[in-house]
């Protein structure tokens, strides 16, 4: 572990500009945050806690300041891991874990050969509720969800996080493009039984038997943190422009299937730490906070812990800016609740039109999609930005640095600069 964070500091050492926007500083961020040794920022092996050593690392040696002797903020938070074996077998065939199955996060443990019994939309609802009043005890019950009409839709779906037919795995077969997607919302659940996901290329029929062994742990009380600095203004030093950026992924499905999250969101923290560069070289006439979240993927808990306990009180807030997945750009950007703040959304428009930074800027309302939501919901006014275009690598075993476009980079960070100092003219 020395070893590496030795790497990390030889990465980089120089890499600071005075106007930062420096994509080989991001770079070189990213794929620090998404290589192997951070385990996908999860919970797996504390993936997220080297995560956020190295962002306070990285904070204070670009010199911010903390807030109460600590850039850590520390919460706790119930969570279901996959740590170590995770395999499925159908009729003997051995399937690819993340392109022929998931496993969902909530998943109990389990080990055994069982016996398949299939229902689909053509099943009758009286067949499938004499299932589920019967049980399925020892046996593994296969969903197919590729068809379904309403009398067995809300069933269906309800079986994936509760165990209506009392069964041992419910395995529910989709038909989904490679790879498939994972996520880790709902992982403070801990069910009594597999939950899992197969693509139905996977299979050329339904299977007898499903063999499968799935080691899951689950966390009580597991001791996550988010990350924060800030640089004092020169002239109004308690009021604050405030960027967010969630540091955290979805971790490790089984020891050996690793999700690195390099768009989502190592990108968003990347641009994060170089705004901090640039803010530390050019000082602001407000102070700025960078709160890198924790456990964004599990439901934007390190945002709702931030506004539920803040370092400085939200009403002090000017305008804050969450970034996430901001790797991309080639189509543009889309801002989410530019449709409620049409006074600051029509600014950042004619600052775009002007610079020519990006080829369109998009609008949407408000939406629950991101770390921002848990500000806008406590008063504070907000942006959620991220890029459009070029990329569809999206909560999978492939969302890696070397294939981050990055087009847009530069220009939309040199953009987030102007919006924010227009606003400060603004409101001065």
């Amino acid at each position: 572990m020395r070893t590496f964070f030795l790497l990390i500091f030889i990465l980089l050492q120089g890499c600071s500009i005075l106007f930062s926007q420096d994509i080989d500083y991001a770079r070189k961020t990213i794929n620090i945050l998404a290589a192997p040794e951070m385990h996908g920022r999860g919970y797996v092996n504390k993936g997220d806690s080297l995560a956020s050593a190295f962002l306070a690392s990285e904070m204070q040696q670009i010199g911010l300041k903390s807030f109460k002797n600590s850039f850590f903020q520390p919460f706790n938070l119930s969570v279901n891991t996959l740590p170590g074996n995770l395999s499925l077998k159908a009729d003997g065939k051995t399937l690819s874990p993340c392109d022929d199955y998931i496993v969902y996060t909530p998943s109990a443990a389990i080990k055994g050969t069982y016996p398949v019994v299939h229902i689909s939309a053509k099943t009758s609802l009286k067949k499938i509720n004499k299932l589920m009043k019967k049980g399925l005890t020892g046996k593994a019950l296969l969903i197919d969800q590729r068809k379904h009409d309403e009398k067995t839709k809300e069933i269906f779906e309800n079986a994936r996080f509760y165990n209506l037919f009392k069964s041992e795995a419910n395995l529910f077969l989709v038909n989904k493009k490679n790879p498939l997607s994972w996520g880790v919302y709902g992982s403070h659940l801990l069910l009594d039984f597999a939950s899992i996901e197969i693509r139905d290329s996977a299979l050329k029929k339904i299977p007898k038997k499903i063999e499968l062994d799935i080691e899951s742990r689950y966390f009580k009380q597991y001791a996550t943190r988010n990350v924060v600095g800030y640089i004092e203004g020169s002239q109004y030093p308690d009021s604050f422009f405030v960027f967010t950026a969630h540091y955290d992924h979805l971790g490790r499905m089984g020891r050996d299937n690793l999700f690195p999250g390099a768009h989502d969101n190592a990108s968003g923290t990347a641009m994060l730490l170089d705004l901090a560069t640039y803010y530390i070289n050019n000082r602001p006439p407000y102070s700025v906070a960078f709160i890198a979240t924790a456990a964004e993927e599990a439901g934007l808990l390190g945002a709702r812990h931030y506004v539920e306990n803040p370092l400085f009180p939200l009403s002090n807030i000017k305008f804050l800016i969450n970034l996430d997945m901001v790797s991309t750009g080639e189509e543009g950007m889309m801002v989410v609740n530019g449709e409620v703040f049409t006074k600051q959304y029509e600014t950042l428009c004619s600052i775009n039109t002007t610079g020519n930074y990006l080829p369109a800027i998009k609008s949407r309302g408000e939406a629950a999609n991101s770390d921002h939501y848990p500000f806008y919901v406590k008063g504070v006014p907000c942006f959620y930005f991220y890029t459009l275009g070029g990329y569809s690598q999206y909560h999978n075993i492939y969302d890696i640095e070397k294939t981050l476009p990055m087009t847009a980079y530069n220009n939309m960070f040199r953009l987030v600069v102007r919006f924010v100092e227009q606003l400060s003219k603004n409101t001065d």
